[in-house]
Order: structure tokens, then C-alpha cells, then sequence
């Protein structure tokens, strides 16, 4: 398996989950994708704890649900320097 690296641009965001997060026998992963984006489009920006808190608190997904969750957040900061262009 080969490294692919992924560039975040400043000011972004990048959610990692299981699918007991948007899925299960009776609800279709096309509707909980569409609840997790909106979710993460309406939710506070900056704060990766706080996006987490607002997905599992937005009704994203099956209720009750029947599979385990894990979710990871991150924020894309400003570099502390500028990037040089090339030239």
C-alpha cells in the first residue's frame, strides 16, 4: 500500500468515521451522507471537539443506533510561516 499524502487547505476540516456513524440495515448510507454534510456544514468552524460534539448531537444517522461509532476531527490551521511559492 503506497502513502498518498493530502493537502488540507488553511481553514478546512477533515472528519474520519465508522460507518455505524451514517449506516445500518434500516437506514441507507445515501441518508446518512446527507445528514453528516449537512451536519458538518452547519456546524461551529475551528473547533475540532465542537464539530464532533455537533455530528453526534445533529440526528446524523440511524436512531436508535445499533453499531459502534468512532469519529475523528481535525482543523487544517494557517501555516505559522508562508509557504514558498514555486517559482
Amino acid at each position: 500500500m503506497d502513502d498518498i499524502p493530502l493537502v488540507l487547505p488553511p481553514h478546512s476540516a477533515l472528519v474520519l468515521y465508522t460507518d455505524g456513524l451514517v449506516e445500518d440495515r434500516q437506514y441507507t448510507i445515501d441518508q446518512g451522507i446527507a445528514d453528516l454534510c449537512a451536519a458538518v456544514r452547519s456546524a461551529p468552524a475551528g473547533d475540532p471537539h465542537a464539530l464532533i460534539d455537533h455530528i453526534l448531537n445533529a440526528g446524523v444517522g440511524p436512531a436508535p443506533r445499533r453499531d459502534d461509532v468512532a469519529a475523528f476531527s481535525m482543523d487544517a490551521a494557517p501555516p505559522a510561516t508562508p509557504v514558498p511559492t514555486p517559482r
